[in-house]
């Protein structure tokens, strides 16, 4: 008979705990959807009122600063390397970044062919012209990526405050307490 009493006995124990557990949840699950949880980061328009719990910080911005950086290299390198190997005249004008190919264009477009018995004379002006534009242009847009990268923009960044809480838990195999949990 003791033994019926003191299974029944824990099994309200335990059944009482789940409750108290549960409605403790469910207790610190409706304070929480009271106060609106704000972002953590939001753009700042200069000469507008920092909203309260925030501050003003400048961030880089890593991905357009990378992006732009390699888009830069990618076309940069190649066209200075053909400034190192090429003997001709005016070449070193291609290490110039951005405007370097812009103005090799007309001494790479010149049409200095002589209609011979065999051989027809192609005038490829208007393709190298298109390759070089782009070239300068693709440079450009690189670098312009890039400095707005690093430059960055101002960002709102919420004040992280610590926010601790006791909490009904198991602590050990068969005990129970409460846990400190603490939040940053």
């Amino acid at each position: 008979m003791e033994v019926v009493y003191e299974e029944r006995h824990g099994v309200f124990r335990r059944s009482l705990l789940l409750i108290v557990l549960m409605a403790a949840s469910g207790w610190a699950g409706l304070a929480r959807a009271e106060t609106p949880v704000l972002p953590r980061t939001m753009v700042y328009t200069p000469g507008q009122p920092v909203p309260p719990g925030y501050h003003v910080e400048r961030r880089i911005r890593y991905g357009l600063a990378i992006s732009g950086s390699i888009l830069f290299a990618l076309t940069y390198v190649p066209t200075a390397a053909a400034a190192w190997y090429d003997t001709g005249e005016r070449t070193p004008l291609y290490a110039v970044p951005i405007l370097g190919p812009l103005l090799v264009i007309p001494a790479k477009t010149k049409n200095d062919c002589v209609e011979r018995d065999h051989s027809p004379c192609l005038d490829f002006g208007a393709y190298i012209t298109a390759f070089f534009v782009t070239d300068a242009v693709v440079q450009a847009v690189g670098a312009i990526m890039a400095v707005r990268g690093f430059v960055g923009r101002e960002m709102l960044i919420r004040n992280e405050t610590v926010q601790a809480g006791l909490v009904p838990g198991r602590v050990g195999l068969t005990g129970y307490g409460t846990w400190l949990i603490v939040q940053f």
